[in-house]
């Protein structure tokens, strides 16, 4: 619980205790935390160095008033992070003045290698403090699954919004992660033929594979800062979340239409939503677990129920009546 502040959960279960006690002596301690009095002892003197408890001659243990030693502990955690920040500005602007081959103007930095890369990635997820914005399409260099990192950035209370390429659908599985981050908080829709992949943090850095082909994708990537260039590719993002198709529908179930011929019937959302979205019977039957021929039979009953002649039809009457 109080690992970020340096404290390790031997030392808090050592603390909690102390607290509870009220006053206590060594063995007082561990007995109730089940621990060698040499081991609470050196946790009393950690605990003691970071101001949470104080001793009396009597060698008793008592804790300091909690939200006041731990509120200050976080102020000068907080203050060494700031500290951090600057020490860190302060190194990347010798880096750029050191770099004779390939100078920076701190609009973009090259970013060489798959495990650079990833970690650039992950940093920029895990650093944003509002908004995530993200391109998602193939091909992919690492084993797919619930993004972590996203998940955590969520829960956090930043905001996620994602645009996947009709061509992700075709790995298995993909439906389901991302009804996971979902659950979570993120806004995914789907297009066909996005051009790159490509993510933004808050607006004022981006990451983008300077290759797409697969054998080099996680090669070389791009790192762009504050500019004109990373302006427009904030507009591409909203431009084309425009035209996408939202995914929620198809996280669920059936649901009643909305009007028209299909008047009290269900409708089947989560084919409709990729359906409309653009995906094949092959991808469709991927992310439902299902063959591609009861796909098209189910199709088949959608354009019925929506009196559509094709699948395009389909898909304008489903959003004319607001139903993806």
């Amino acid at each position: 619980m109080l690992e970020a502040l340096g404290i390790s959960a031997e030392e808090t279960a050592v603390y909690r205790a102390v607290v509870r006690l009220g006053e206590a002596s060594l063995m007082d301690v561990s007995t109730t935390v089940g621990q060698e009095v040499t081991d609470v002892g050196a946790a009393i003197g950690r605990l003691e160095a970071l101001g949470l408890v104080s001793r009396d001659p009597d060698d008793l243990v008592r804790a300091v008033r909690p939200d006041l030693a731990i509120d200050a502990l976080v102020a000068e955690r907080e203050g060494e992070l700031q500290r951090a920040v600057l020490a860190a500005r302060s190194i990347a602007d010798e880096f750029r003045a050191e770099q004779r081959e390939e100078p920076s103007y701190g609009v973009a930095d090259i970013v060489r290698g798959r495990s650079a890369l990833q970690a650039r990635y992950r940093q920029l997820q895990l650093g944003a403090r509002e908004e995530v914005l993200t391109f998602d399409r193939p091909p992919y260099v690492s084993t797919l699954g619930v993004n972590e990192d996203e998940i955590e950035h969520l829960t956090r209370g930043a905001r996620s919004r994602g645009i996947y390429d009709t061509a992700a659908f075709d790995v298995p599985g993909q439906l389901d992660w991302l009804a996971a981050a979902a659950d979570a908080g993120e806004e995914a829709r789907v297009l066909a033929g996005l051009p790159l992949k490509m993510s933004i943090a808050d607006r004022r850095v981006a990451l983008i594979p300077l290759t797409m082909d697969a054998e080099s994708v996680g090669s070389t990537g791009l790192l762009i800062g504050p500019s004109a260039l990373l302006d427009a590719l904030v507009m591409l993002f909203e431009a084309l979340w425009e035209r996408a198709v939202p995914l929620e529908s198809a996280f669920g179930g059936d649901a009643p239409s909305a009007t028209g011929a299909a008047e009290g019937h269900l409708v089947d959302l989560p084919l409709l939503t990729l359906l409309t979205a653009g995906l094949g019977d092959d991808a469709i039957a991927r992310q439902l677990q299902v063959s591609a021929r009861t796909v098209r039979r189910r199709v088949a009953g959608l354009m019925d129920l929506l009196d559509a002649r094709s699948r395009f039809q389909a898909g304008v009457q489903a959003r004319a009546r607001g139903l993806v």
